[in-house]
């Protein structure tokens, strides 16, 4: 659906790699992106500005950034998460 968006340049594919398997305000965690891994897709078809903009939100959280096709990513993940 967003492949051919009119303002796809507009949007940042990004996979935070961090939580846990509980939800709600009680499984909040402090720090919870730090050290964490953030997996972007696709980033040519993004604006640099926005580019920017992300990256400097994901670094001041303490993220690690990692760049990955679609299809990788979903293997990936396939493989640490939902596999087990």
């Amino acid at each position: 659906a967003v492949a051919n968006h009119p303002k796809r340049r507009n949007f940042i594919a990004t996979h935070p790699i961090a939580g846990t398997e509980f939800s709600g305000p009680s499984a909040a965690i402090r720090g919870l992106f730090e050290g964490k891994t953030n997996i972007i897709c696709e980033v040519e078809k993004t604006t640099f500005k926005l580019q920017e903009k992300a990256l400097e939100l994901f670094k001041s959280m303490g993220m690690r950034i990692r760049y990955m096709d679609p299809k990788s990513h979903d293997k990936h993940i396939a493989y640490v998460s939902h596999l087990s």
